[in-house]
């Protein structure tokens, strides 16, 4: 799998059915493709040391060239054990120009829905995404053997899924991005009070090759050209529905990411969190719930007049976009896709939801694919649902950058 790919870097993480080291090894299109070493951060040859009962591991491999297309391969001693036409990777261009890519993204994904392969991993990489977010319930901690009490039961279920076999392209081929919710966190409507959370983090951390986190908990950022992905995890350091204090996020997280969207240069900023940001409407679980947590955000964002904001969150088991107008700088959209393999939920008509953008409802299996465009002087973005078909779903959405402004 494909984790943090940055101009000059890339984390590669693997799976394997029994302990084992991996070499590394890269080719070069501008060099002619030659195989040779990739070397990690030490200089050293990058090693994939797969171990423990279910055995994985990760390297960053660093020395690559920005704007430059690799092939990789895995061998164990000297015999190539993973090549591949879906084995490559092409890096970004840095700097502070913009350039143009397509975000995929999406939630909830089990073994219960229409298709217990979840063939619609097929149909994303067929959209031809340059990063994919998973936004929560990545894998689904089973209720009915409380999963979630059990560290060995929490290694299997995150193997089983992993091996998922119509998931394996998009793993080699798309850099990944993770948050959590509360299915791969641990019990439902999870929260801080969780006694196996430290150990939740460990496996969440060791299955996914993100940036360093940056504190307790999950949460990061990351760039990708002139857009910053903030990362959020609203699980953590969040407290019980029924306790005295009602936080969403850790007094940490909160300071880590006040002062990250007031350093941000970056045109757009995307805040992902695992649950709906703006919606009001419905009783389940959002931000809405924590109305005091939900205020401070929209009111930070207008106290600093910060444009280019963008949320995008899962969780609701159907698709929408949901646009608030009220005590925001500007008109604000929070982009939700659910579920990309797993049950469907039920949702309200438009005429009863006023939030929701009209048109952009889809009870089905779907993911979110989001095009940011440099092509033109004005940057904007292009948005729209597809199905586990790669079928567009309801209307496309086109911002421009002018319109996310205060």
């Amino acid at each position: 799998m494909l984790g943090d790919l940055t101009p000059h870097s890339l984390r590669i993480w693997a799976q394997s059915n029994i302990p084992t080291k991996l070499r590394v090894e890269i080719a070069e299109s501008a060099m002619g493709w030659p195989w040779k070493a990739a070397r990690d951060a030490q200089g050293e040859e990058a090693l994939l040391d797969l171990n423990d009962q279910y055995p994985r591991g990760q390297v960053q491999i660093v020395g690559l060239r920005a704007k430059t297309t690799y092939r990789y391969r895995l061998l164990c001693g000297d015999t190539v054990i993973a090549t591949g036409p879906t084995l490559f990777f092409h890096t970004p261009a840095e700097g502070p120009e913009g350039f143009s890519f397509r975000v995929a993204f999406g939630s909830c994904a089990n073994d219960e829905g229409s298709d217990p392969e979840q063939g619609i991993f097929q149909q994303i990489l067929q959209a031809q995404p340059d990063l994919f977010l998973w936004l929560g319930d990545s894998v689904y901690y089973q209720s009915s053997a409380e999963e979630w009490k059990s560290t060995q039961a929490m290694e299997r279920r995150w193997s089983v899924q992993r091996a998922k076999p119509k998931l394996q392209a998009l793993l080699a081929s798309v850099p990944q991005y993770a948050i959590w919710d509360d299915h791969d966190f641990g019990p439902n409507n999870g929260d801080s009070s969780y006694s196996l959370r430290s150990e939740s983090k460990r496996i969440f951390q060791s299955y996914w090759a993100n940036p360093q986190a940056a504190g307790e908990g999950i949460y990061y950022s990351f760039r990708w050209g002139r857009v910053e992905f903030f990362m959020l995890d609203t699980r953590y350091g969040r407290s019980p529905l029924t306790g005295v204090q009602k936080n969403l996020l850790s007094a940490a997280q909160w300071q880590w990411l006040e002062q990250a969207l007031l350093a941000s240069t970056a045109d757009f900023k995307v805040l992902v969190s695992g649950m709906q940001v703006l919606a009001d409407y419905h009783k389940f679980e959002s931000w809405s719930q924590y109305p005091e947590e939900r205020q401070r955000l929209l009111s930070f964002l207008e106290q600093h007049q910060l444009g280019g904001i963008l949320f995008f969150s899962g969780d609701r088991h159907f698709a929408e976009v949901i646009r608030c107008e009220e005590e925001v700088p500007y008109p604000l959209y929070d982009f939700t896709s659910s579920p990309l393999a797993a049950g469907l939920g039920t949702a309200l008509a438009d005429s009863q939801v006023p939030q929701r953008v009209p048109g952009t409802l889809a009870v089905t299996e779907n993911f979110g694919l989001m095009e940011f465009h440099y092509h033109n002087e004005e940057p904007f973005l292009s948005f729209q649902f597809y199905d586990a078909y790669g079928q567009a779903l309801g209307k496309e959405l086109v911002l421009g950058l002018e319109d996310l402004q205060p």
